[in-house]
């Protein structure tokens, strides 16, 4: 990953740009519940974000998701309706210091995850610079910048 570029640099949002992780997310044993998401800095008021959980032992369910959301005075929320469920996928996002507090909202868990996989956790911050990518479950490389949410996966 490259430092920050100038133009992302400058961004308001560009605060909340880094990779945060909670559980046992690199773990080699994954026991319990864990998860990393990296934030993008794409303006000053909103944020790309790659989201990449696992439930643990002793299933591994696993969810991913790439989008964006609006954030201001260090909240933001993410509200999302996929065509094959009845609920939406509802999250609040809390920025600090050094890490970022997920909770879903409104009982809207329906994120497109495995079997009892969800996003909610503290996040700690483990790297404070602008991802330029982010790797999928395939292995793939997306890079922030060229791929918009629209855009992947098709």
């Amino acid at each position: 990953m490259n430092e920050k570029t100038p133009e992302n640099h400058k961004l308001k949002s560009s605060k909340y740009s880094g990779t945060y992780q909670y559980g046992s997310y690199g773990d080699t044993t994954q026991s319990g519940p864990g998860g990393q998401i990296k934030v993008y800095a794409e303006s000053d008021d909103t944020v790309l974000f790659y989201i990449d959980v696992s439930r643990g032992s002793p299933s591994y369910n696993m969810g991913s998701l790439y989008d964006k959301f609006y954030v201001g005075s260090d909240k933001g929320v993410f509200y999302k309706k996929f065509k094959y469920t009845d609920k939406p996928c509802k999250w609040s996002f809390v920025f600090n210091d050094s890490t970022l507090i997920i909770e879903t909202i409104d009982d809207c868990y329906d994120c497109g995850f495995g079997g009892n996989v969800f996003a909610d956790g503290t996040y700690k911050k483990v790297n404070f610079i602008q991802p330029d990518y982010f790797e999928d479950a395939h292995g793939r490389k997306i890079y922030f910048a060229k791929t918009k949410p629209g855009g992947y996966l098709k």
